[in-house]
């Protein structure tokens, strides 16, 4: 549910890993080009539920889109550990 409140309609999530020790979310992305990208730095920079967000390892796939990886710190009550896992 927190993914689809934070992701642009024309961004695609391919990847993602989670540090709930460090409240630390990386998510792979692609777009099509660099103003959807821009609108995507606006989106999480606009959600109080995500802090410090980055972009890096910026790159143009071989269908010229625009592949990258995206970090951020979430507030930690948005993912809730399952007690006994």
């Amino acid at each position: 549910m927190f993914l689809g409140t934070i992701c642009h309609p024309r961004v695609q999530f391919t990847g993602l890993a989670v540090s709930e020790t460090e409240n630390h979310l990386t998510l792979s992305m692609k777009t099509e080009n660099f103003k959807t990208l821009g609108e995507q730095l606006l989106i999480l920079k606009a959600s109080p539920q995500v802090s410090d967000p980055k972009f890096s390892g910026l790159a143009v796939d071989k269908d010229g889109r625009i592949v990258c990886t995206l970090d951020f710190d979430y507030d930690k009550k948005i993912i809730t550990p399952f007690e006994g896992l």
